[in-house]
């Protein structure tokens, strides 16, 4: 019979482990390091506090445990702030303002962060439910250390007879304000062909050290209606630090896509009962009829037979309550990860509705054209919007050309989803079938 207590205590705490998973946390960065950092300048980063299960109202505390350095750091919510229920995350800016008069040279430190469960607050409890930190390296200089690094490029739509404007993420992890000397756009056609267009801009947006930023860089629009590719070059004082061939399209006018209407629920906290209180609740009173059975089989007479029966009813009731362990455990870890599936099948269907707003807005299409007659052979019919032509059957190779509307190519060889087209001089290239709405056949006389 102790044995059965001992199970019992052992499955109570493997539940409880589970149940603590749940409330799991995390903070990305997990270091902030400042290295060559001047007096009087201040950095600022972006912290990302996260947690796996957002069904409880938490209280989150920040503490420095930087020593004399402390009063240094700030935190735009405060060193206190709350998460409520169905809250993932939150975004703190952690800022660091070294004095003008520091004379520190090198120091590292911790920032640790503290999670209380709110709800238990309220009801005139407190539990801490986990502890992390975030590492603190700072080494200072004297002298100027520029360190500019572009990320990402992209333009924004263009339209004719208006500016265009190319997006710049860029981080400076210098120690002085540092912006991009230039930028420079040079146009090419479809073909990838210079048109004798370049484009210049010095008018750029500084960033401060530490600083991660988008930053735009406005050029005056002179091209027609049309598909182009510009070799954009980023330059600090005379180095090229970003080079990048980039594709856009020159359109008549924005159209305006319907607006999505967003559906809100509101999460009643008084009223809703989470899936794990519902489980907890349950194994708690299958344990206590589990007990109570233990208890009456205990009590029985000395009688040997009966004895016998009694063991073979606690076996019974033993394997019930495993079974229903199990079966809770199981629905819990069911439910969670439904509640997962359903939050990716969303995401998935609003990015296909971005997709198809950001096709809308560039003018694209996907009605096939009416493709003239060629030689005798297959045909291709290539939708109203440029696709590109491959050297090789793969999308690594150099992109030819691009196919114009109503363009039909005399099909060479098939591989593998890959079509070999002949060109009007005799060349030839590969289109993926993807980029096919139509294909002909003629026979062969």
């Amino acid at each position: 019979m102790k044995k059965l207590f001992t199970i019992f205590g052992g499955l109570l705490i493997a539940f409880l482990t589970v149940q603590s998973a749940h409330a799991s946390f995390g903070v990305s960065p997990a270091v902030l390091s400042y290295q060559n950092i001047k007096p009087g300048t201040s950095y600022t980063t972006q912290l990302t506090i996260s947690r796996a299960n957002p069904d409880k109202r938490i209280r989150v505390q920040i503490e420095p445990d930087m020593g004399e350095v402390n009063d240094w750091i700030t935190f735009s919510t405060g060193d206190e702030f709350t998460m409520e229920r169905g809250e993932g995350s939150k975004i703190v800016n952690a800022t660091i303002d070294i004095p003008q008069s520091s004379d520190l040279n090198a120091f590292k430190g911790h920032i640790r962060i503290y999670v209380f469960d709110a709800s238990q607050e309220d009801s005139g409890g407190v539990t801490v439910v986990k502890g992390t930190r975030i590492d603190v390296d700072l080494a200072s200089s004297d002298e100027d250390y520029i360190d500019f690094i572009v990320r990402n490029l992209s333009f924004n739509e263009v339209h004719v007879n208006q500016d265009i404007t190319l997006q710049i993420s860029a981080e400076n992890r210098g120690n002085v304000p540092t912006a991009p000397t230039k930028v420079s756009l040079e146009i090419l056609d479809i073909q990838q062909q210079p048109l004798d267009v370049t484009l210049e801009t010095d008018n750029l947006e500084s960033l401060m050290p530490g600083e991660k930023k988008t930053i735009l860089a406005t050029f005056e629009n002179p091209l027609e209606k049309g598909s182009y590719f510009a070799n954009t070059k980023v330059y600090l004082q005379d180095e090229v630090i970003r080079e990048e061939m980039l594709y856009f399209e020159v359109t008549t006018g924005k159209i305006s896509p319907e607006p999505v209407v967003e559906e809100t629920v509101e999460i009643d906290d008084k009223t809703e009962i989470s899936d794990d209180i519902i489980g907890l609740t349950a194994i708690i009173i299958i344990s206590i009829l589990f007990i109570i059975l233990l208890l009456v089989l205990r009590r029985g007479d000395k009688d040997e037979d009966k004895k016998n029966l009694r063991r073979v009813l606690a076996v019974l009731a033993t394997i019930i309550y495993i079974t229903s362990l199990a079966a809770i455990l199981v629905t819990l870890n069911y439910d969670s990860v439904q509640k997962l599936i359903k939050k990716e099948s969303i995401e998935e269907e609003i990015e296909e509705i971005e997709e198809i707003i950001e096709d809308e807005q560039r003018g694209t299409s996907v009605t096939v054209t009416d493709a003239p007659e060629t030689a005798d052979g297959e045909t291709l019919g290539v939708v109203d919007r440029k696709y590109p032509i491959y050297t090789f059957p793969t999308t690594d190779s150099i992109i030819k050309l691009y196919a114009e509307e109503g363009t039909t190519f005399e099909v060479l060889e098939e591989i593998d989803g890959w079509y070999k087209v002949k060109f009007p001089d005799s060349s030839d290239g590969w289109i993926s079938d993807k980029d096919i709405r139509s294909k002909e056949f003629e026979s062969v006389n």
